[in-house]
């Protein structure tokens, strides 16, 4: 096992979670988000939540897509590289509420099953749990590349 505190690497496995959620929520990015291979699930994930939000604004409704590490411990075992594989999960977001003139939205898939209702009418929030891995080199190595990744929707609220 690897400490979350570890250094000797691009970034410390406690840090990582951090850095993804930075890299893959629109807005800002911090420095330590520039430490990720850009990627279907970091530079992507980013773009989809821009389409996300683009659309709901098209269809006037307000809100906002947020990624955040969960409070799940952070487990990492070292490569004979000298890197570590880091495993962790995120929370990603979608909390949206109908403008005047707004239309309602259809739920899809398991997000109806989880809302128990077809549509949303003046607000939703639905939140999907994301678990990683990601190989982090050893400092000076390169940038941290997502290897694998399991996504669930996890709830779905509003009407």
């Amino acid at each position: 096992a690897v400490p979350a505190t570890a250094t000797g690497l691009t970034l410390a496995p406690g840090e990582v979670p951090a850095a993804h959620a930075e890299a893959a929520t629109p807005g800002p990015r911090a420095a330590r988000a520039e430490s990720l291979e850009a990627g279907a699930q970091t530079t992507g994930r980013r773009a989809a939540a821009f389409a996300a939000h683009t659309f709901y604004r098209r269809h006037r409704w307000a809100g906002q897509v947020t990624v955040r590490a969960t409070e799940d411990p952070v487990r990492a075992l070292r490569t004979a590289a000298g890197g570590a594989l880091v495993w962790y999960t995120l929370d990603i977001t979608y909390a949206y509420r109908r403008g005047p003139g707004g239309a309602r939205l259809p739920w899809r898939g398991a997000w109806s099953a989880l809302s128990g209702a077809p549509y949303a009418t003046t607000r939703f929030t639905r939140v999907e749990r994301a678990q990683f891995t990601a190989y982090v080199p050893a400092k000076g190595q390169g940038r941290i590349r997502i290897v694998a990744v399991r996504s669930t929707p996890i709830s779905a609220t509003g009407g």
